[in-house]
């Protein structure tokens, strides 16, 4: 193939040079045949599909595959061209246990595997799943015989002292180390699958040790919550153990009642931190209750009294017996103002403190409460006596006044000392005054029917004070001392 010369055209070139150039190229193009191969152009738009070509010939027919035949006899016995046995095809033996053959050139050889367990394994179509679905089947392990079949998941090589199927419907034999686990829990449809993320948080049965003679099982749930929700009742017991329940807090919630019994001792430890028992009622029964630190209750609280303490038996009221040596700075009972002022207590050594603020005095004006003889009477019973012992008079002008104090029961006139006031072997002292030292007491009398003819009245010296003791020695028996700064006597 000749070579391809092309004579470059030139800006200066004349008309006549540049004709014969071209003229000259185009000879060059012509005797080589074209000029070189260019580059390939981008592929075209796929024409249109030819039609269907000429049938093939058929091929050669292929090889039987494997049969599998299940009768009570042996197949290869009598067999027709139909069903000619072949190597490798299989036989279940319905007759023998459906023990499983497979045949070679000598007939048909055991294979060591039987298709017995369909007699425990069944497959259950149409089981009713979650939303009425039926769609599902099951594969159900069923034999009316727990004792002769065992479902058995092991790590390690079985044998029937490690399997121990006795009475079990699913064992897991599991070697007790790495981690001691026996069986896991995890999710197929989790965002993390097969990540750390989720495998770690997955819950699991485990040995609680790598001991081989430890059969202690835990159920551990590392990385969410754990409920456990009964129906019904639900009960958790140790025979011969503790049964322990620890976390950062603990909560016990019931509907209607909790109940916490044990059989000798019970024991409430906080710690250094204080036990808050929160109750609209609060009640400790049976024998008794024993509280080994100092008491505090406090709070408001809504009806007539702080406490109430209720002795239900028959054998008196309420016995109070603090141990330890008598000292001014032990109490039966101290009320307190505040840390340093006690307004009533009763110590261990027997005295009584009674301090009265606001008004430590009764007082009582206009006239008295009876008149009689020309002596206006006083009547000096509970319902005078409401802010103290100590009554100041507002006594009619002179001399004519009288003091009348009321020994009985009841609400007859103003009221007497019986009743809920003073029950047998109690008394009271009050200390009687006159506002008024131009008008004076001249007359006493104790009166048992809530009138000034209750009794006969007694003269004593004039006064504008005088002290009366009130003393009931019986249901219906009463004394009543008297003294003023210049005689004194019994009333009885």
């Amino acid at each position: 193939m000749p070579n391809l010369v092309i004579i470059n055209l030139n800006p200066g070139d004349t008309q006549e040079d540049l004709v014969a150039k071209i003229n000259q190229n185009f000879d060059s193009v012509v005797a080589a045949g074209g000029g070189p191969q260019g580059p390939d152009g981008p592929p075209g738009d796929q024409g249109p599909i030819g039609p269907v070509g000429p049938k093939g010939d058929q091929g050669v027919p292929g090889e039987r595959g494997t049969r599998w035949f299940v009768s009570g006899t042996d197949p290869s016995i009598g067999a027709t061209a139909a069903s000619s046995v072949l190597l490798g095809d299989y036989w279940v033996n319905t007759a023998n246990n459906k023990n499983v053959y497979i045949y070679g050139t000598g007939g048909f050889i055991s294979t060591g595997t039987s298709l017995q367990a369909e007699d425990v394994f069944v497959t259950l179509p149409n089981i009713v799943g979650p939303g009425s679905v039926t769609s599902k089947s099951a594969i159900v392990q069923a034999t009316p015989f727990p004792d002769s079949g065992t479902f058995v998941l092991s790590d390690s090589t079985l044998s029937p002292s490690s399997a121990n199927p006795n009475y079990a419907k699913f064992l897991i034999s599991t070697n007790s180390t790495d981690g001691y686990p026996i069986l896991e829990f995890g999710k197929s449809d989790s965002p993390n699958i097969g990540t750390p993320a989720d495998y770690n948080k997955h819950p699991f049965f485990a040995w609680r040790s790598a001991s081989t003679s430890d059969y202690g099982v835990k159920f551990v749930v590392p990385g969410d919550l754990l409920d456990i929700i009964a129906g019904q009742n639900l009960t958790l017991q140790s025979t011969s153990g503790n049964i322990n329940i620890s976390g950062v807090s603990s909560s016990l919630f019931a509907t209607n009642s909790i109940t916490l019994k044990s059989g000798t001792s019970m024991t409430f430890d906080s710690g250094t931190s204080p036990i808050n028992i929160v109750s609209f009622q609060f009640s400790l029964n049976r024998n008794s209750a024993s509280i080994g630190v100092p008491l505090s209750v406090s709070g408001s609280f809504v009806g007539n009294y702080m406490s109430s303490f209720v002795n239900g038996g028959t054998g008196g009221g309420i016995y109070v017996n603090l141990l330890g040596n008598a000292s001014s700075s032990r109490y039966l009972f101290n009320s307190v103002l505040n840390s340093s002022t006690s307004r009533f207590y009763v110590r261990s050594d027997g005295k009584v403190k009674l301090d009265k603020t606001n008004y430590a005095y009764s007082t009582f004006g206009g006239t008295g409460t009876y008149a009689t003889g020309g002596i206006s009477y006083y009547s000096v019973g509970p319902y005078l006596v409401t802010n103290g012992n100590r009554i100041v008079l507002s006594l009619t002008a002179g001399d004519n006044n009288g003091i009348a104090v009321p020994i009985y029961s009841g609400a007859t006139g103003y009221g007497g000392w019986g009743g809920d006031f003073l029950g047998v072997g109690e008394s009271i002292t009050l200390n009687v005054f006159s506002g008024n030292a131009s008008n004076r007491i001249t007359r006493i009398y104790a009166t048992t029917t809530g009138t000034a003819i209750g009794g006969s009245p007694t003269t004593i010296s004039a006064t504008v004070s005088l002290n009366i003791t009130v003393l009931r020695t019986g249901n219906s028996s009463w004394t009543v001392f008297y003294d003023t700064p210049l005689t004194s006597g019994i009333l009885s």
